[in-house]
């Protein structure tokens, strides 16, 4: 369905799947699928039309009460830590899956702080653990002030290859927030990520944090407290979770 709009010397091409002659079976299946998993991402997707954002109010606008569990530490499963490197204040977020959900079970606060001292605080809480580690990419810059970026001490400090840190170029913002609402509820009702009740802060972001007026960011200007936690699950969603197969994301890039 090629379609082409002209605006004055200009045209624009329009195109979807359909024009898409290499496509394959499966994959065209998976974006026809979409209507039954996220509008969004059958907009996007399918459809073609990236300009449909869902950019006004709440921004988590899936998450509701149903989200909310009692959850018991599994120490015999891998804990993945989410990270955001907003330093005051930080915060991390602690998640396990099992059975193919994400469970948000604990959550690291600290202000005026900085990432080894996060690190300290995660050990003394689990010092037996075994981790993976997702989060912001900026993580992985180095400064003229220090030589060792957030990445690399939370490696040193946790004691963990390098295998075991999972970061990629962070995505559009809309997309990251789309993302993690597909997965606390899709349009089939089938809820994929939970949040232990004892985890105030990652409650509070689910339910406050909002659109900044016309923009398509989050408005930190009525609570700069808010955004970071939810955004350091949304860099594990995001890493983990992409349009094919709508499953674990089999590219990746570690640093």
């Amino acid at each position: 369905m090629n379609r082409l709009k002209l605006n004055g010397d200009v045209g624009i091409l329009h195109t979807t799947y359909l024009d898409n002659k290499f496509i394959d079976a499966e994959y065209k299946k998976l974006l026809e699928n979409l209507v039954n998993e996220d509008e969004y991402f059958y907009t996007v997707y399918a459809l073609g039309e990236w300009s449909a954002l869902k950019e006004s109010g709440r921004i988590y606008k899936k998450f509701s009460d149903k989200n909310i569990i009692e959850y018991v530490y599994n120490p015999s499963q891998i804990i993945n830590l989410c990270c955001d490197f907003n330093y005051n204040p930080m915060k991390w977020a602690l998640i396990q899956q099992e059975n193919g959900d994400d469970i948000v079970f604990d959550e690291i606060v600290q202000n005026d702080t900085d990432t080894e001292s996060m690190c300290r605080e995660l050990l003394n809480k689990y010092p037996s653990a075994s981790y993976n580690v997702y989060g912001d990419y900026s993580g992985t810059s180095r400064s003229t002030r220090r030589r060792s970026t957030d990445y690399d001490i939370i490696r040193n400090t946790l004691g963990i290859k390098q295998e075991n840190i999972f970061v990629k170029p962070n995505p559009q913002v809309i997309v990251r927030y789309n993302l993690v609402n597909w997965r606390l509820c899709n349009n089939k009702g089938v809820k994929k990520l939970f949040v232990d009740k004892k985890c105030e802060h990652v409650i509070k972001d689910f339910r406050r944090v909002v659109y900044k007026k016309n923009e398509k960011i989050e408005d930190q200007t009525t609570n700069p407290d808010l955004t970071h936690i939810s955004s350091a699950i949304g860099y594990y969603i995001n890493y983990k979770y992409t349009l094919k197969e709508l499953l674990p994301s089999k590219i990746s890039k570690t640093v």
